[in-house]
């Protein structure tokens, strides 16, 4: 009987998952929004209902917890709060999809279809060129010479 308030006890000093922040950027030509969590995070879950998607972290975010600019293809993004929880209400179009991942300390939401590879085309060495023109690029040959002149 004794153990009991030590479990108790135990339990009330464990580490609470978090919610740090939530960032929007894009990933392979796709909006995506990013959430940092504590590595500790248990599975998030996530359910859509016709435009509103609820992502359900089992963790909490602080009480003035910011979010960024609302982009396309989002329409709304409110925190809301359970016990133990936090929950990221998204406003999206029904027909927009996405996709979700989460690996530690992070939880990812892709916006959109896949691109296809073919659409993006190639990546040619005439492409590179215009990236890098080889005027800018000093080869090692190059360098050697002059530190050849220097010397004298």
């Amino acid at each position: 009987m004794t153990a009991f308030p030590l479990l108790l006890a135990a339990l009330a000093m464990a580490p609470v998952p978090e919610v740090k922040a939530v960032r929007f950027t894009t990933i392979d030509h796709r909006a995506a929004l990013r959430v940092l969590v504590s590595e500790d995070m248990p599975p998030v879950r996530i359910t859509r209902d016709g435009a509103v998607a609820l992502i359900r972290l089992p963790g909490v975010a602080p009480e003035n917890f910011p979010l960024p600019a609302v982009e396309r293809p989002l329409e709304g993004l409110w925190v809301e709060r359970e016990e133990g929880a936090t929950v990221l209400r998204l406003n999206v179009a029904p027909d927009v999809p996405f996709e979700t991942s989460a690996e530690a300390g992070m939880v990812t939401i892709v916006f959109g279809e896949k691109p296809d590879p073919a659409q993006r085309g190639p990546v040619t060495p005439e492409l590179y060129a215009l990236l890098f023109p080889a005027g800018a690029v000093v080869g090692v040959d190059d360098e050697r010479e002059d530190d050849e002149e220097d010397a004298y």
